[in-house]
Order: structure tokens, then C-alpha cells, then sequence
């Protein structure tokens, strides 16, 4: 379907294959039960097979479709709704079945073909990259349905080898901040638990119960931030390395949500937009501007709870709120003139995401997948300079005594 969206009278093709696509994406995905790390992958095709490596987070959920498959769903959703196809900006229409695509990829912000000293070529046939670019184009930067959309300011070089460089570079930073952060979750007793544990431990008198809540709710926020960073800057090094790909075509996935002085400002701005257009496109076609905004977070709070083993409405509630308070912003504008800002608008967020949020990583953690945010013990670096700085210790103790 991403082959079909970027040629031109494909429409009735495009609506025949989205019934199969759905079909296959929930069919590949409820095939197979993930067991978390060191668990098993079964599926009625392949034998067991022994796997070490991060539990997915309900991507592979054997009670409900996936995320992948919800993701999918979602992509050709839209791939069959476009009337006229897909885009570039700039591009006025599309090639026929058959015909030559241009074999630049780096017409996301212009259509003009970029090549230079610096640039390489795509490895791959032009039409095959063409299909792949738009299939992966979740936030629409250059494309028709990327308007509106807010793009982080880069603060990498816009040089290929120094862009991969500095990619290379964070991807390390940011796999060791997830791999400390991870074995901080790790030294709490019960929290990882395969049954599932709580934020809130009934144990604590009220003011220290909630104040471990809230520095564990924040540190989760930080492992699911820097977690998507590192997820897409890998793609942005492999899209970039191998695809040929120009850098200024990989800008920042998020644009610092702590920063955040509105509700608006962290959903549709400071937060990563990779999900922007999926929620849309299942939720954003209810009629008025407040539809589309409770549509959004309804179907991102279906998203979210889709991914669970055990339902929880503490999920679809949360996204539910911040519809709430979005649409509180709007009417404050409304009557004010003033957008919401400042040290008070920062507390408000602060109230709907990192209080409001809390039974939502609650629910998250009680059914089990809070494991998920972690690596194996086996494949922690962090763990590992941690047991060899302790064995130390215990045997330099041991000789002393």
C-alpha cells in the first residue's frame, strides 16, 4: 500500500488491500506469545526458541493486537483514505504504475533532488525507497500530512559524517542513562515483579508514599523519553548511514517536554509527535475542533491500554483528562486572549502529567510491564561495573576483617 499511495488513480487498489493488510498485521501479531526476557517465542509455525533480550511492552501481546499491528492498521487506514495519494511537499502529482520515481530521498522539505560531495546515493531502487519513506513517515515532516506539525530545532551537523558521528555519540549517552535509570527500578523490591507491583506503598505514611509515587512516576516519564530517543536516533543513524538520507531529514524526535509551560504546548509540541498522525487519523475525525482534540486522546488512551495484559480504564481515563485540560486552555484563551504559560502554566502541566499520570504508570506497573522498561540484568553494563565494584568491596572488606 505504500507503493500504491505514491501513484497516481491507485485509490480502488489501495481500499481492495486495506482489509488483507489488517487482517495480516493482527494475524503476524497474535501469532506468536511473548514471555519477557528470558522467555520463550511460540507460535504454531516455529519451534521454541530461546531468547535473551527487552521485553516489548505488550508490542507482542497475545490477548490483544499489538501495537505494531494498531500502528499498522492505522497507516493503512490512511493510505486508503487518500483519495489522490501521498504527497511530497512541493509535488504537484504522482507517477503511474511503472513509471520512474526520482531516486533522491531528500525531498522532505523541498522537492528538488539534493546530491552534492557530501551525499550519497540510496543503496536501494528508487521506487522501493520511495515506498519505505512513507510507510516510516510518522510524523509527516515534508509531506501533505505533516501540516501543523511542530519540528525541534536540530543542534546537530547538518554534515553527513559528523552528523552520524554526533548520532553515534548520543546513542551511547542515552542507552547508558536508560541502563542506570533501569537498574534504580531494578533495586526496588516488588516494583518488577511479573505479577505486577504498585507505585504506592501502603506501607508509607501518606506524605512519603506519594513523594516515592511522584519520583518514581518521573523517573519512569525519563526512561520512556530517553527509550524513544533511542529508538529513533538508531533509525536516524541507519536511515542516514544507509539509505542516504540527508541529516536536516532527522530532526529531534521530542523538543524538551519538562519544559512545557501548557498542556498544548507538551502534547503538541514538546512530546514526540511520532504518534501524531495515527491518532488522527482512528480519532480526529469527530466534527469540530474539540472533537478532533478528544478523538486524539481517545484513541491514543485506547493505544495505550491496548498493550496491556489485563485491562485497566485507569489508561484511557488519563488521556481522557488531558483532553479536559487542553480544551480548558482553549476556553481560558478564549476568554482571556492570554495563552496559558509562565511558572503557573508550568504547574498546571505539572498537575495533569506528573499527578494526573501517576494512575496511569500505576496501572502500567501493576500489570507487569514495567519490566519492560528495563534490560536483563545480563545485558546491563550498568549491572555488571556495579556487581564487579561491589565483589570488590566485599573482598577488600573481607581481607581488612
Amino acid at each position: 500500500m505504500a507503493y500504491l499511495v505514491r501513484r497516481d488513480r491507485t485509490h480502488l487498489l489501495r481500499m481492495l488491500c486495506f482489509p488483507a493488510v489488517v487482517v495480516l498485521a493482527v494475524r503476524c501479531t497474535c501469532a506468536y506469545t511473548w514471555e519477557g526476557p528470558g522467555g520463550y517465542l511460540q507460535s504454531k509455525h516455529i519451534t521454541r526458541l530461546k531468547l535473551k533480550a527487552v521485553s516489548l511492552c505488550g508490542v507482542l501481546n497475545p490477548r490483544r493486537p499489538g501495537l505494531v499491528a494498531l500502528t499498522v492498521t492505522a497507516k493503512a487506514l490512511d493510505f486508503a483514505l487518500a483519495k489522490r495519494g501521498r504527497f511530497k511537499v512541493g509535488e504537484t502529482r504522482l507517477p503511474g504504475i511503472g513509471e520512474p520515481v526520482s531516486p533522491s530521498l531528500a525531498t522532505r522539505q523541498s522537492p528538488a533532488p539534493e546530491t552534492g560531495p557530501g551525499q550519497k546515493t540510496a543503496r536501494l531502487p528508487a521506487w522501493l525507497a520511495d515506498a519505505l519513506e512513507v510507510a516510516f513517515a510518522m510524523r509527516g515532516i515534508g509531506w501533505d500530512f505533516g501540516q501543523g506539525l511542530h519540528v525541534p530545532q536540530t543542534r546537530r551537523p547538518a554534515e553527513r559524517g559528523p552528523f552520524l558521528r554526533a548520532t553515534a555519540r548520543a546513542i551511547a549517552q542515552t542507552f547508558l542513562r536508560l541502563d542506570a535509570a533501569g537498574t534504580v527500578l531494578r533495586a526496588l523490591p516488588g516494583l518488577l515483579a511479573p505479577a505486577g507491583g504498585s507505585l504506592f506503598l501502603p506501607q508509607l505514611p501518606p506524605a512519603a508514599r506519594y513523594a516515592l509515587s511522584t519520583a518514581l512516576h518521573t523517573l519512569a516519564g525519563f526512561i520512556i523519553m530517553w527509550g524513544i530517543d533511542l529508538l529513533y536516533d538508531s533509525a536516524a543513524f541507519l536511515a542516514v548511514a544507509v539509505l542516504a538520507h540527508p541529516p536536516r531529514a532527522w530532526p529531534p524526535a521530542q523538543d524538551c517536554p519538562p519544559r512545557a509551560c501548557s498542556l498544548h504546548a507538551f502534547w503538541a509540541a514538546r512530546w514526540h509527535q511520532l504518534l501524531r498522525h495515527t491518532f488522527l487519523t482512528c480519532g480526529g475525525g469527530l466534527a469540530g475542533g474539540a472533537g478532533r482534540v478528544v478523538g486524539a486522546f481517545l484513541a491514543s488512551g485506547a493505544y495505550h491500554e491496548a498493550a496491556m495484559q489485563r485491562a485497566d480504564h485507569r489508561v484511557a481515563l488519563f488521556f481522557a483528562l488531558q483532553a479536559v485540560g487542553v480544551l480548558l486552555e482553549k476556553a481560558y484563551r478564549a476568554r482571556t486572549g492570554r495563552r496559558v504559560g509562565g511558572v503557573a502554566g508550568w504547574l498546571w502541566t505539572a498537575v495533569f502529567v506528573l499527578g494526573l499520570g501517576q494512575m496511569c504508570t500505576d496501572a502500567f506497573v501493576k500489570d507487569g510491564m514495567a519490566r519492560g522498561l528495563v534490560l536483563p540484568e545480563e545485558l546491563s553494563p550498568v549491572s555488571r561495573v556495579l556487581s564487579l565494584v561491589l565483589r570488590r568491596w566485599t573482598t577488600l572488606d573481607s581481607a581488612g576483617a
